[in-house]
């Protein structure tokens, strides 16, 4: 240290001067007397000076003869000017500030050290460990001392730079051996048997960094560092225990395998500490529950401890006697709002698609206290474990409940909380005994304590969904009125706190409740706006909240003058006292907002005022910006993003309104102005009115047309994504409404905008959901509007394209979009070929295609492929696709256009032409008489009802009903004749499903009640193609074809199924011609367009440019790449995977790879043949055999293979070989190295952090398979359950009287009530097929995490699959030995198994004997099972996923 000194003395020496005018400015600057403004202008001013931080250092350092305060500013400010300024520094005043800072670490007084510490953090931060050697050797001279200062000054200082920067001491450092976290750590883990307790928490606090990052140094030490924590666990010092605690939390989110075998202990530790006197001890240690719930470890090592941590929790609810709450709940609205109070908001921008944001619940005061950490803990365990903790639960809330004294309010409003903590994860439970809870909190409102009545009105809130359902029923409705009421009320409350919760739970249920609170409208007015008048600033923001909620919520229901008369004079009241700089604008410019959407035209007596200040505001701020004198404010970007959006607001409640005060403005001006701002939240803002303006008033933005399309396209570069995806996704989104409406001119950037959406499209994980349908839609608009320009690269994009536009629900934007699609193809058919399996599930994403003209599109380019293609091209494509998006393509495809039927008008047909038609020949003659003018028809006498059909179509059934002499009726009653059944497109899917699985189930209440009672009726039940069919004939023809109860009784072969739909021949298909021309023939025009002089992307004469090409997995992946660069710029496309009787044309591989291929590809070839054949422009020679000789030549080689000298045989599991059994054969040195590679790679992925293993349960669906049974895949299939349907004991729950709130009740029917609901398997649930198919094919998890993803396994049986079939093929999979193969790449994983199949495989033993693991054991606790779900994608129809969880 003393070399330090003088070397830091021969560098630079202050003046007595200086340091004198230095100190005394320091003086002054920590006199609470002195004028602040003047000395901070002093230090600015001696800044200047290049050695004015040197003086700062020297001060800090040996200013001795100055009170320890000012060499503590002198530090504080040194750090300060450092974090500044530090690389700008001479290096001289660098190293001279580094000197004087390393004698310090000893000194004598904590403050300084402390100071010191915090300092040389900074500088470590700056300028990187390796450029400070000494300060390494310092650190470790001073931990080896046994000089108490210096030890806790250098753990001091260690301690921040493991707080700030620990990755810096995980980096080598030129001439040290080892990296600084290797040196400092055991010195680290030895002070945790120190006698002095800040160097116990010194050094376990800077391990604790570590953690997450999990350096080698820390991982190989690990044993000795969870010793020595539990050495710790009981230390005198509350520091170090919560450190223990903050420890066992870190390591239960990040690293939990290394506790799994201390769990239960740690579980019991941390119950204690939950309870510790010490309340930051009790708080950190309750954020382990939260961590154990949200992490991978499974829920059954917590079940057992449920019944003593829930108490443990509610007790923690309660408030403390010191909390601050109590001291603020007490203050009335006669207390003013202190400075604290009002805490700065920030509006939250306008973003277009945004369907999933969701405000947190705010509890009032913000500090994170062990309350309210014990109530988060609750809400977690409830939603983990739900029902089951319920029976520990309620019993103690009914106790506290039960005691009304006033000095148990605190166990009172605890239980209270805990209600609302539980409402999510236990709402089922609850279900039976909610209405009983309800009509018990609704009284609490009006408790005397004003913390009772806050908290009631936030539980009341989590439950405004059930509130707000049961209004159907005259109880319900009773009860949603008493809370409402309740509320109500306590807006008006005169306590603060009471007020603000209110509010907060009224906007919650106004929410839930939306056009339900029409009725009550002038009452909830009234209440606001009493409570607008009476409160104060802060609690002012949340009644605007509540107004904008309310107009949301009811819309259109608000324009009415009674209630406009009670909501607009205090609001515009207050408008007008605002100054345009004052922050209180902002929540009203909000409400405005919600308001004006609301309104719609109504809004238009207020808009001018509205509008003009709004444009005023954005002047002045935008003025403010450059010259805040000359605005007269202070600049503040808040103010234009909360105008901007109320600009918005109006543009989308007035419409085309606004068009007459955005013409004498200078809006268009301002707003480019905006949409170049720096400011994200100012463009995205900014871009969101810019689409707004393109609905309503287009022609108001031409002059600035180009400015406007060119910035928006800029927002869509991928700087510009990765920087602020929503004001990418505004920018889209605008781009795509101006497109629409400005047709052509935006032809000149189109290319610009297309070449900045594909990567976005291509690159779509983890990118925002909105930008993607933005995208997509907005690629769709330019396609519409500019086809040709965008049409010749359609095949670069198509296929993202279209898996976007699959995700994207039922709207116009979507019919958009699909115009553009069709539009393309019109242009360009052959672009689409090689996407046409994606195109074609794009299209079978519709739900209902509404418009009949896209319909006739769509139906217009599926047919034009399947001429173009011809029959077994257009099949072979077909087979690609899953079996649901298949026949929802053939449903639009055999449709043919969107009407109901074509050519009604037209004369029917002649008997000849009747009787020719073979499917309709068997019509009797009675029914097949001409329909004739008046009363009579072939429809005389009949009374027609549907269902399943839209608004419009009912129309058209009813007008030709009435004109071939029948009668139309909207309901169905006893004397209809007939009911008529369409199948919606969705329906559809689920019904073709169900149809191949043996069953056959229409929806509809209409359809239900017929086939139950219609028989005794007469009544018949006929398919939508009954009626079309008759009215094309104009004969009634008979309903025997085309009855629908005989698909449930019978079942239907698959022809009927088509004319179910409405399917028909070709001859009688409605479908018009397929004409993409001018009256051109089909064929021809598309011919055309493949003969195209065009010019595209891809050379339609390359040698390559019908191939299709698979690439064995063998092939190294340079070769690959060598593959596939030549033969994409010759026009191939590829395949990502292979199967017999896939559309490859070639196959790329070697050597004995080609076993598996021979046989079943015509074209076998090797990467130097593609080479090859792209370098000399034409096709090598290939030798073809027959499949049979080709297959005999592939067993000859497996023999050859199996049998070759000298070989020994390797036992493995499955039959698969592969070149990684020959491993096997290695030596034992050989091995040894292999698990070190093994591990070398484990420890370098460890640096991330450990993803969750559970899975979310599924809804049932038919793509789901035993989603209701309950069983571990360890255990035999004996003894798997099924979960019950709540209506199996709904006669025995009527029996029970309520749990809730029974004084008397002894907890036994507690238990029952609240068990999950299971039962063994029957022999009926045991024999049910499940899987009608032959082959079923499981792809099964084989390790803990997943890492080595799942292994396939194919079964066949001729009569399908049972549900104990499947069970028991599971468990016998897992009861397996693991593969030869399998436990090579085993080795890799990381988990605590792999450890174990390391140590085994690396044995002598292995050598003379075969590995042997179970399946089951290596899998570890993930093996409860979930369901098998069906894996999408093409020829997956079979394919199911095992999913299991811990």
């Amino acid at each position: 240290m003393a070399v330090a000194a003088a070397a830091a003395a021969a560098l630079w020496r202050p003046q007595e001067e200086g340091l004198r005018e230095i100190c005394g400015i320091l003086e002054q600057h920590i006199s609470a007397s002195s004028d602040q403004a003047r000395v901070w202008q002093q230090l600015q001013h001696y800044s200047q000076f290049p050695d004015f931080n040197n003086y700062l250092a020297f001060i800090l350092a040996h200013a001795e003869g100055k009170s320890v305060e000012i060499r503590q500013a002198a530090g504080l400010l040194l750090k300060n000017n450092l974090r500044a300024a530090f690389n700008s520094l001479s290096p001289t005043y660098q190293q001279y500030i580094k000197l004087e800072l390393l004698p310090c670490l000893g000194a004598a007084d904590r403050t300084i050290r402390s100071t010191v510490g915090t300092v040389i953090s900074v500088v470590v931060q700056l300028g990187r460990v390796q450029s400070w050697p000494e300060l390494l050797q310092a650190l470790v001279h001073c931990l080896d001392s046994n000089d108490l200062n210096h030890m806790e000054g250098a753990m001091d200082a260690l301690y921040k730079i493991c707080e700030d920067i620990p990755e810096e001491l995980d980096v080598d450092v030129p001439g040290l051996s080892e990296r600084p976290i290797n040196i400092f750590m055991p010195r680290l883990l030895q002070f945790f048997q120190s006698p002095h307790a800040v160097l116990r928490k010194l050094s376990l606090g800077s391990i604790n960094q570590f953690i997450v990052m999990m350096p080698t140094g820390l991982l190989v030490s690990m044993e000795q560092y969870l010793q020595g924590l539990f050495h710790l666990a009981h230390d005198p010092s509350a520091d170090v225990r919560k450190l223990v605690c903050a420890a066992l939390v870190q390591l239960i989110e990040v690293r939990p395998s290394f506790l799994e075998q201390q769990l239960r202990n740690v579980i019991e530790y941390m119950l204690q500490a939950n309870k510790d006197p010490d309340d930051e001890v009790s708080l950190e240690a309750c954020e382990f529950w939260s961590a154990y719930c949200d992490g991978s470890l499974p829920p059954d090592g917590l079940r057992e401890f449920l019944p003593h941590l829930i108490p443990v929790l509610l007790s923690n609810m309660a408030y403390a006697d010191d909390d601050e709450s109590l001291i603020d709940a007490e203050e009335d609205e006669s207390f003013p709002d202190r400075d604290q109070d009002l805490k700065p908001r920030f509006h939250s921008s306008r973003f277009h698609g945004s369907d999933d944001g969701e405000d947190d619940d705010e509890d009032i005061i913000n500090v994170w206290n062990l309350r309210k950490c014990s109530a988060a803990a609750l809400d977690v365990i409830s939603n983990v474990f739900g029902d089951e903790i319920l029976p520990s639960l309620m019993p103690l809330i009914q106790s506290k409940l039960e005691n009304t004294s006033d000095a148990t309010w605190k166990e009172r409003e605890a239980a209270v909380l805990a209600i609302g903590a539980i409402a999510e994860g236990c709402f089922n439970g609850l279900l039976p005994h909610l209405s009983q809870i309800v009509q018990f909190l609704i009284p609490l409102l009006d408790d005397k304590f004003p913390l009772i009545r806050s908290i009631t009105c936030w539980t009341l809130s989590r439950y405004s969904k059930f509130i707000v359902k049961g209004i159907g029923s005259q109880e319900g409705h009773e009860r949603f009125d008493k809370v409402l009421m309740g509320l109500l009320r306590r807006i008006l409350d005169s306590n603060k706190r009471v007020q603000e919760a209110s509010c907060s739970a009224f906007a919650t249920l106004e929410e839930e409740a939306a056009e339900e609170l029409a009725p009550r409208l002038e009452i909830i007015l009234q209440h606001l706006l009493c409570a607008y008048g009476k409160y104060q600033k802060r609690n002012l923001r949340i009644v605007y909240d509540a107004i904008g909620t309310l107009a949301d919520a009811v819309g259109g229901e608000l324009n009415e003058p009674k209630y406009l008369d009670i909501l607009m004079p205090p609001l515009i009241a207050k408008w007008q006292q605002l100054s345009n700089s004052d922050k209180d604008l902002f929540p009203l410019l909000e409400c405005f907002t919600s308001i004006a959407q609301a309104l719609g035209p109504g809004f238009s007596p207020f808009a001018e005022p509205v509008f003009q200040r709004c444009i005023n505001i954005i002047q002045t701020q935008q003025l403010a910006k450059v010259d805040p004198v000359a605005a007269g404010v202070q600049y503040d970007k808040e103010f234009i993003v909360c105008s901007l959006d109320l600009l918005s607001g109006l543009a989308e409640g007035l419409g085309g309104g606004i068009e007459s005060l955005v013409a004498q403005s200078n809006l268009r001006d301002l707003l480019l102005q905006c949409c170049m701002d720096d400011a994200t939240d100012i463009r995205q803002s900014a871009l969101a009115l810019l689409g707004d303006l393109a609905r309503v008033c287009p022609v108001h933005l031409n002059p600035r047309l180009p400015d406007f399309l060119h910035v928006a396209a800029e927002q869509l570069k991928p700087s510009g994504v990765k920087e602020a995806v929503s004001v990418a996704n505004n920018a889209c989104w605008a781009i795509g409404e101006l497109a629409i409406k400005i047709r052509q001119e935006i032809s000149p950037v189109v290319l610009t905008i297309i070449s900045c959406l594909i990567p976005i499209l291509q690159n779509a994980e983890g990118l925002n959901k909105s930008l993607l349908e933005n995208s997509a839609i907005t690629l769709g608009r330019l396609s519409w509007v500019c086809p040709e320009l965008v049409a010749p690269h359609m095949e670069h994009f198509m296929q993202s394209w279209c898996t976007a536009l699959s995700m994207i629900r039922d709207d116009y934007e979507k019919e958009d979009a699909f115009r553009g699609l069709c539009a393309m193809v019109k242009v360009n058919p052959s672009g689409g070929v090689s996407s046409l399996a994606h195109m074609c599930k794009a299209i079978a994403s519709w739900h209902e295609i509404r418009s009949e003209d896209l319909h006739d599109e769509v139906c217009l380019v599926l047919n034009g492929y399947k001429q173009m293609l011809g029959s077994g091209p257009w099949e072979q494509c077909l087979s690609t696709l899953e079996p649901s998006v298949l026949h929802s393509v053939e449903v639009i495809e055999s449709k043919g256009c969107s009407r109901l039927w074509v050519g009604v008008s037209t004369p029917a047909r002649s008997q000849n032409n009747l009787k020719s038609n073979s499917s309709m020949a068997l019509a009797s003659p009675a029914h097949q008489e001409p329909c004739s003018s008046g009363g009579s028809g072939p429809f005389n006498g009949l009374i027609i009802c549907v269902t399943g059909l839209s608004k419009e179509a009912r129309k058209q059934v009813m007008a030709a009903t009435e004109r071939l002499g029948g009668q139309y009726s909207a309901s169905l009653h006893p004397h209809c004749t007939h009911l008529v059944v369409q199948i919606s497109f969705s329906s559809y899917v689920l019904l073709v499903s169900r149809f191949l699985e043996g069953g056959f189930i229409f929806d509809g209440r209409k359809f239900e009640h017929a086939l139950k009672h219609g028989s005794r009726n007469g009544l018949l039940i006929v398919s939508l193609g009954w009626f079309v069919d008759s009215v094309k004939r104009n004969v009634r023809l008979s309903e025997s074809l085309y009855s629908v109860r005989s698909v449930e009784e019978n079942g239907l072969p698959l022809g009927e199924l088509n004319r179910l739909v409405g399917y028909t021949s070709a001859e009688n298909s409605c479908l018009p011609a397929m004409d993409f021309g001018d009256a051109k023939p089909c064929k021809t025009t598309w011919q055309s367009h493949l003969q195209s002089p065009r010019k595209e992307f891809r050379n339609t004469e390359s040698v390559l440019s019908k191939a299709c090409i698979y690439i064995d997995p063998y092939i190294s992946c340079e070769m690959k790449k060598k593959v596939v660069d030549v033969a994409a710029r010759e026009g191939a496309n590829f395949l990502d995977h292979w199967f017999a009787g896939c559309h490859a044309t070639h196959v790329v591989c070697e050597g004995l790879s080609v076993q598996r291929y021979m046989g079943h590809t015509s074209n076998l070839i090797t990467p130097v043949w593609i080479l090859k054949t792209v370098k000399e422009k034409y096709m090598q020679r290939l030798v073809h055999l027959s499949s049979d000789l080709a297959r005999q030549i592939s067993l000859l080689l497996e023999n050859a293979q199996t049998n070759l000298p000298g070989q020994d045989t390797v036992r493995v599991a499955t039959n698969t070989k592969s070149p990684t059994c020959e491993i096997l054969k290695d030596s034992l040195i050989e091995r040894q190295k292999i698990v070190d590679i093994a591990k070398q790679g484990v420890r370098s992925r460890r640096n991330r952090r450990m993803q969750s293993c559970q899975l979310p349960l599924h809804p049932f669906t038919p793509s789901n398979l035993l989603d209701s049974i309950c069983w571990s895949v360890s255990d035999p299939t004996a003894s798997a359950c099924i979960y019950t349907e709540s209506s199996e004991t709904e006669e025995a729950s009527r029996d029970h009287s309520p749990v809730f709130l029974d004084a008397r009740d002894d907890g036994r029917n507690s238990d029952t009530s609240f068990d999950n609901l299971s039962r063994p398997l029957r022999e009926s649930d045991k024999r049910e097929v499940i899987l009608k198919s032959h082959f079923l094919t499981i792809l099964f998890p084989i390790d803990r995490f997943g890492e080595l993803g799942p292994s396939a396994r194919t079964f066949f049986s001729d009569g399908g699959f049972t549900c104990l079939r499947v069970l028991d093929m599971i468990y016998n999979f897992y009861q397996e030995n693991m593969s030869a193969d399998e436990i090579v790449v085993a080795i890799h994983t990381d988990s605590r198994h792999a450890d174990r199949l390391r140590s085994i495989y690396a044995s002598k033993e292995s050598i003379d004997h075969d590995v042997s693991v179970k399946r089951i054991d290596f899998l570890g606790s993930r093996r409860n099972f979930e369901s098998l779900k069906r894996v999408g994608g093409e020829n997956n129809c079979n394919v199911y996923e095992l999913l299991i969880r811990a």
